[in-house]
């Protein structure tokens, strides 16, 4: 009776430890499992990580350049400030510039107005000598003949009424004609060489 008890107490014991060896070998299984799921945890963790560092290398790259990009949008902006500034000022000089020159021309307005005025005033003054060529005749016969200078005439020059002329030689003589005459009304002298020319003041 004991001995049955004792293989029915060996059976279950070989039973339990099948069962045992059966949960173990399930355990060691679930533990290969999760050795496998962590080494590839921590590989996927491993990668992130190195995708981190490059994202912070990146990012700190990034902003090295927003801070270049800052410094050197605060210089344009000062340049942009200044070259505004200068273009005040130049439009200021140009505005400056046009009002004198506005000035200006209005004063010589004026100028040429006034003279214009005095111009026709005094033109009104002047008799007409204004002769139709139809009309005029030419003499037939010379009415004076002249002899001003010794050494040639180097140039002749009349008035603005016709009735005076000037001629001038190479004998260091101015002479003044009167055109009604055969003479000089006057011989200025005193010259050193030749005379070329001379005009009459208006």
């Amino acid at each position: 009776m004991r001995l049955k008890i004792i293989q029915n107490c060996l059976k279950n014991a070989k039973a339990e430890n099948q069962i045992f060896k059966q949960k173990i070998e399930a355990l060691e299984k679930r533990n290969k499992e999760l050795n496998q799921i962590t080494q590839s945890q921590e590989k996927e963790l491993k990668e992130l990580k190195s995708e981190n560092d490059k994202l912070k290398t990146e990012n700190n790259k990034l902003n090295e350049t927003a801070n270049k990009l800052l410094v050197e949008n605060k210089i344009l902006t000062q340049k942009i400030l200044t070259l505004q500034e200068e273009t005040m000022d130049k439009m200021n000089e140009y505005n400056e510039l046009i009002e004198s020159a506005k000035q200006k021309k209005k004063a010589a307005d004026t100028y040429f107005s006034e003279k214009s005025e005095s111009f026709e005033k005094k033109k009104k003054k002047i008799p007409n000598f204004m002769v139709n060529v139809e009309e005029v005749q030419i003499p037939k016969k010379l009415k004076f003949k002249y002899k001003p200078h010794s050494k040639g005439i180097t140039s002749i020059t009349f008035n603005s009424f016709g009735s005076n002329f000037i001629t001038t030689g190479s004998d260091n003589f101015i002479k003044l004609w009167d055109t009604s005459k055969n003479s000089e009304s006057a011989i200025y002298s005193g010259f050193t060489g030749a005379v070329t020319e001379a005009y009459f003041a208006h």
